[in-house]
């Protein structure tokens, strides 16, 4: 794993249309926490939320691409990239699946 940190404390951006910023945690030092803005507040983004997420997407990934297609298995694939090497760089990746598979069915 790299050992870098990809965020900071203070980092802020926009993803899928969502606001997200990083805080300070409350369980150790240099502990940060998630945070997005819905409802008109600042909300910590929980694991349940996560988990939720990456099973109604691989779900829906593995029944609109079942196998040999491996839609869920890619996403998977992606969220291990995004820990290692930042989610840019697995976002770019995901994209660049889509896009060859797009060319193929085209």
């Amino acid at each position: 794993m790299n050992p870098h940190r990809h965020f900071q404390v203070g980092d802020a951006g926009i993803a899928g249309g969502v606001n997200w910023r990083i805080v300070e945690g409350r369980k150790a030092p240099g502990d940060m926490r998630l945070e997005w803005y819905v409802n008109e507040r600042w909300q910590p983004v929980s694991m349940d939320t996560i988990f939720v997420a990456v099973d109604v997407i691989c779900q829906n990934e593995d029944f609109l691409y079942p196998y040999p297609a491996r839609g869920g298995q890619l996403l998977i694939r992606a969220i291990g990239d995004a820990r290692l090497y930042g989610y840019e760089h697995a976002s770019g990746w995901l994209a660049l699946q889509r896009r060859n598979h797009e060319q193929v069915m085209s």
